[in-house]
């Protein structure tokens, strides 16, 4: 690497140290009402259900995980995570042919 790259490379790192300090000044207590850190046991509307041994796969996607939203006790929506962009490819052509 050339002297000048490094010196670049370096003094772009240290213009931007401070930037990445001053990030956390405001962070917030939570979000939306809900401080962080809170048990989810003084939530009264909404939980998140992840069933034990759940199938990992619509179709011939793989999934990393499912999560089952409830507000007010009645299942409300789902969470599916995945990876990759043939996942989501599939899935998608597998909830459009359902």
């Amino acid at each position: 690497m050339q002297k000048w790259a490094a010196k670049t490379i370096l003094t772009v790192t240290l213009m931007a140290l401070p930037v990445c300090v001053l990030a956390f000044q405001n962070q917030p207590l939570g979000f939306r009402g809900i401080r962080w850190g809170a048990g989810i046991g003084t939530l009264t509307d909404t939980k998140i259900y992840v069933k034990e041994n759940e199938k990992k796969k619509i179709g011939k996607a793989s999934l990393e995980n499912i999560s089952y939203i409830f507000c007010f006790d009645e299942l409300e929506g789902v969470v599916i995570g995945y990876e990759s962009g043939e996942n989501h490819e599939i899935l998608k052509k597998t909830f459009f042919e359902a």
